[in-house]
């Protein structure tokens, strides 16, 4: 594997991981079950932020 690859594949990681953290900041924040949304977009990024920008409870 190249470094090109490399470097995006790592970024890429970092993303889900800064997005499932922001997921589970938001949820707690509204008194919500995070676990299944952050795991989700750990493993899809975007799909799981979509998801869970779709179903989540607005705030009071």
């Amino acid at each position: 594997m190249n470094r090109t690859a490399k470097a995006f594949l790592a970024l890429t990681a970092a993303v889900h991981v800064a997005l499932a953290a922001w997921i589970r900041r938001d949820a707690r924040a509204r008194d919500a079950d995070a676990s299944p949304w952050d795991l989700l977009t750990a493993l899809t990024g975007v799909f799981g932020l979509a998801g869970y920008l779709r179903t989540r409870r607005r705030a009071n």
